[in-house]
């Protein structure tokens, strides 16, 4: 899939990835859920322009981004989550080759989908390559450095690394060469969200480090000073979380936001206009939120690559009598999503658990079940991974045990 590199105009320590025309299989895939995936178009005047749409999770209040050249049929998908099939369905309706998957970082909130749809569909793999050895992907992948640039045709992908929610975090840049020298939009990430910044503690709450939201505040910082704010105030800023999202403290709930406006209106303008560093660590670190408790294993399953499931089938249909016995003989577990009211009226005895589901469910539903024998760890060098080659790993939750709410 890939061709070979080129220096062009670009420094000598950045590449440029042309990514030719390669074999799209046919996937039989369903229409997008209803209310999960609201895309959000760039406007465009005919079929050669770019096209940029947003796929939105409400559940996680997660966003990833389908980025392609009509003319050349190629792209690009950032931060997918684990079920792929509406970026398949989105492809097959734009008449679209996905040839290329990447994500700005290794993501806690949720399964990450970029090696099983490279898997699924033949297209390449990009993962960071910042952040120094302590901080590098498990799976295999083509590795992006700052200042790299993936061409779908005409449409250029440029890479910036943009440390501080976490130490590998990358940002792209999307310029549409046919028709401008300069980019116009940025594919923030964790790194700035409309009205916030991503969090750096993650690393302190959720995988057992210490003191690193410190460091993390400060290279936050500097990404600002150096990436965002070098970026001319028409770059329109397109976050990977929305309201709602536990990444960070404040995050706006529209879609987008621009440079110029959050450099006028965000909290943390007049800290970086001072250049006021501690005042700016202070405030950043002030009031974040509770880090769940599945975070710290999200974040090894998606540094090892979570499992390839390949094509899975519908789950079989089963029958009254066979999840009494499963229950009887402690085979089954029954997760009844009932509203309470429903709940209180009677459930089924034995091995069941009341989650009921809302809209939006409550981002806690995932860790309010936790093993009881596994213990937690991490999966980077600093936080006791296994050697490189090894697969075994103890990536579990909280070790004390907790009864489902």
């Amino acid at each position: 899939m890939l061709g070979t590199a080129t220096l062009g105009a670009a420094p000598p320590a950045h590449r440029r990835v042309s990514l030719r025309n390669g074999a799209y299989p046919r996937w039989r895939v369903s229409p997008p859920p209803h209310g999960r995936s609201r895309p959000v178009t760039v406007p465009r005047s005919h079929q050669e322009d770019p096209l940029l749409e947003r796929l939105y999770d409400e559940d996680l209040s997660q966003a990833s981004y389908l980025v392609a050249c009509q003319d050349s049929g190629k792209a690009l998908v950032v931060d997918l989550r684990r079920d792929f099939a509406d970026y398949l369905d989105l492809a097959r309706h734009h008449g679209l080759r996905i040839v290329a998957v990447t994500e700005t970082h290794v993501h806690a909130d949720s399964l990450s989908g970029t090696r099983e749809l490279a898997a699924a569909t033949g297209a390449t793999a990009y993962a960071s390559g910042e952040g120094g050895e302590d901080w590098q992907y498990d799976y295999p992948a083509e590795r992006l450095q700052d200042g790299d640039t993936i061409e779908l045709g005409a449409v250029a992908i440029t890479a910036r690394h943009a440390p501080g929610h976490t130490p590998e975090h990358l940002s792209f840049l999307i310029t549409d060469t046919a028709f401008a020298p300069s980019p116009g939009y940025l594919l923030s990430g964790d790194f700035v969200f409309a009205g916030d910044l991503g969090r750096p503690d993650l690393l302190d709450e959720a995988a057992g480090m210490q003191d690193t939201r410190f460091e993390g505040a400060r290279q936050l910082l500097a990404s600002l000073r150096d990436v965002f704010l070098s970026l001319p105030d028409h770059v329109q800023v397109l976050p990977g979380h929305g309201a709602g999202s536990a990444c960070g403290k404040v995050l706006g709930a529209v879609p987008s936001t621009t440079v110029g406006y959050e450099r006028s209106f965000a909290w943390w303008a007049p800290h970086l206009a001072a250049d006021d560093e501690q005042g700016f660590v202070d405030e950043l670190l002030d009031g974040q939120p509770d880090a769940h408790a599945y975070f710290g294993r999200m974040k090894c399953q998606n540094v090892l690559g979570p499992a390839l499931l390949g094509e899975r089938t519908l789950p079989r249909r089963v029958d009254a009598s066979e999840i009494s016995s499963g229950m009887a003989s402690g085979a089954i577990a029954l997760v009844d999503t009932r509203p309470v009211a429903a709940v209180h009226e009677g459930m089924v005895p034995g091995r069941s658990a009341s989650l009921p589901r809302a809209r939006p469910p409550p981002i806690s539903d995932g860790p309010s079940i936790r093993s009881p024998t596994t213990p937690r760890s991490s999966c980077s060098p600093r936080m006791r991974r296994p050697p490189r080659g090894s697969r075994t790993i103890s990536c579990g939750w909280a070790s004390t045990p907790s009864a489902a709410t």
